[in-house]
């Protein structure tokens, strides 16, 4: 995505930035999206290969199934954010990741895993909503359109 925008935007061709980002979105969905499905409907025999002990396998087959519902907005995150970068704003997505880290990630871990007693699970609940708020933060980002503007 980002050397398809950065090209696009070298060529002054703003309009083919924006369908680059939008066409790889689409695909990156739908391998993302076959994947989540892979791991929703083989979540038990995945965590298997790294486990056999029945009580370790039930939670790590959850965690793979938790982990199946961030694909999708690792797929919208990782083109965006790439897109963004093509397009020169690096600064960006590293304040998204940050942010998302610091202020979202890590404390929400903390909340779910410790203070909620959820465990494991509730750290991979949190890790999977951190990358939908980091997915809905770099596409709104690319939606206000700052990033036409930077000199490529």
């Amino acid at each position: 995505t980002a050397t398809l925008v950065g090209q696009s935007l070298g060529a002054k061709k703003i309009d083919l930035a924006k369908l680059s980002m939008k066409r790889n979105c689409q695909i990156a969905l739908m391998m993302m999206g076959f994947f989540a499905f892979i791991f929703l409907i083989f979540a038990k025999p995945m965590a298997k290969v790294f486990h056999p002990e029945q009580d370790v396998l039930a939670l790590s087959a959850f965690c793979v199934m938790i982990a199946a519902i961030e694909q999708p907005a690792l797929a919208i995150y990782m083109v965006y954010a790439g897109g963004l970068r093509g397009a020169g704003d690096t600064l960006s997505p590293m304040i998204v990741t940050i942010v998302g880290t610091l202020c979202f990630h890590l404390p929400v871990a903390y909340i779910f895993g410790i203070v909620l007693g959820w465990g494991l699970a509730g750290i991979w609940f949190g890790a999977a909503l951190d990358w939908i708020l980091r997915a809905i933060a770099v596409y709104v980002l690319f939606r206000l359109g700052r990033w036409k503007k930077i000199k490529v």
